[in-house]
């Protein structure tokens, strides 16, 4: 949509919303301008409904009906919550489980249908965009930066400085992927297991372009967040006690021997631990590892603000959060 010089862009709603539609969780971001017209707009409502839409696919790729049911619950619950908040402009965002589905059709005319809501299902590179825009936003000042957002179903890198993208890759490297792949029915994780999902991580990094001395790594979404928040037993969740501190190599290398130890049910007790992810974090926390190392990280910034902050950044873009 044009305007014209009588007519200038009147910019984003007061009250927008970003729903990110991954393998393993569905989020909701609200957020609301300080006034009318200001551009400075702050978070009101944040949301996660782990609802595992990647899990259980069948050998040709198509969704398991209980996990698109979940999801729909999810995006539902999702709906109601934005139309009691009046948010003005929504966009959705669907990434790995549902790119690499036959069937993706169904739920994404189901929820326009009944929900009124257009998901858009966003190829990798476009997912590492998006994950870029938000890092950037925040850690931007840092210096050159790589970005290491850990999926369910896929893993985004992307690296740059100041503003520009020097290369980004999406891998299909995901917790929940590998963890059926390499960790199926073992509790707690049998340590032959974790040696072959090693060996398989760190063949598939060897491939990724090396970056520049000295790069910040920032890592982003649920595997890292919940790996921060056990490392200070964080209960209840508190994104402020999260976002932006920092994990050394030998603090995730701790985190992982203490989780690796134990059974699921033990697992899941653990302060800090996010019980629907508990299955999954031991090789997601492989992937993160596996990732510090092949860039010769010292450790990692946390980050909980992924890829929907960044579509929120690529649709309004003089929107400031503060």
């Amino acid at each position: 949509m044009s305007f014209s010089r009588g007519f200038p862009d009147p910019g984003p709603p007061r009250t927008v919303a970003t729903i990110d539609i991954g393998s393993g969780s569905v989020l909701l971001h609200v957020f609301e301008a300080d006034a009318p017209g200001s551009r400075r707009y702050r978070v009101v409502e944040s949301l996660c409904m782990v609802t595992g839409l990647g899990r259980g696919k069948g050998a040709d790729g198509r969704l398991h009906p209980a996990s698109v049911e979940r999801t729909f619950e999810a995006l539902a619950h999702y709906r109601r919550r934005m139309d009691q908040a009046a948010v003005g402009d929504v966009v959705c965002v669907g990434t790995s489980a549902l790119r690499d589905a036959p069937d993706r059709g169904g739920l994404v005319d189901r929820a326009k249908a009944e929900l009124d809501l257009d998901i858009e299902v966003i190829p990798g590179r476009e997912e590492a965009r998006l994950t870029w825009l938000a890092a950037h936003r925040e850690f931007g000042d840092l210096g050159p930066l790589l970005v290491v957002d850990i999926g369910a179903g896929s893993t985004e890198y992307v690296h740059g400085e100041g503003g520009r993208i020097a290369w980004s890759r999406s891998l299909d490297l995901g917790s929940v992927r590998h963890a059926e792949a390499y960790l199926a029915g073992e509790d707690p994780p049998d340590p032959r297991s974790l040696a072959r999902l090693r060996a398989a991580l760190d063949e598939a990094l060897a491939a990724l372009p090396d970056t520049a001395p000295g790069v910040n790594v920032v890592g982003v979404a649920g595997t890292v967040t919940t790996l921060l928040a056990v490392r200070d037993g964080v209960e209840p969740w508190d994104p402020d006690q999260v976002h932006g501190r920092h994990m050394s190599r030998e603090e995730l290398d701790q985190v992982l021997a203490r989780i690796d130890a134990v059974p699921l049910t033990e697992r899941r007790r653990i302060p800090g631990m996010h019980a629907a992810r508990a299955d999954v974090m031991p090789s997601g926390g492989e992937i993160l590892r596996a990732s510090l190392a092949r860039f010769g990280a010292t450790g990692l910034v946390v980050s909980d603000r992924g890829i929907g902050f960044g579509a929120l950044y690529d649709r309004w873009p003089t929107i400031r959060l503060r």
